[in-house]
């Protein structure tokens, strides 16, 4: 997931979600993340909530719920 505001019509997507909360740091941790999605010059226009779990000590090694 990105960590910063992307340019709406990048990655893919018309509004990619994104969040600047902070992942889980230790394995089997699910945390609530809120994020966003860029409209209208406004970078946090929309927000969801996600559940994020650390699956293994690899850096990058996350999964949304």
């Amino acid at each position: 997931m990105l960590n910063t505001c992307p340019k709406r019509n990048s990655c893919g997507a018309v509004a990619p979600w994104w969040t600047d909360d902070n992942m889980p740091e230790n394995v089997g941790v699910r945390v609530e993340v809120k994020m966003y999605y860029p409209y209208l010059g406004n970078c946090k226009h929309g927000t969801a909530g996600q559940s994020v779990v650390r699956c293994s000590e690899k850096r990058k090694d996350l999964v949304f719920l």
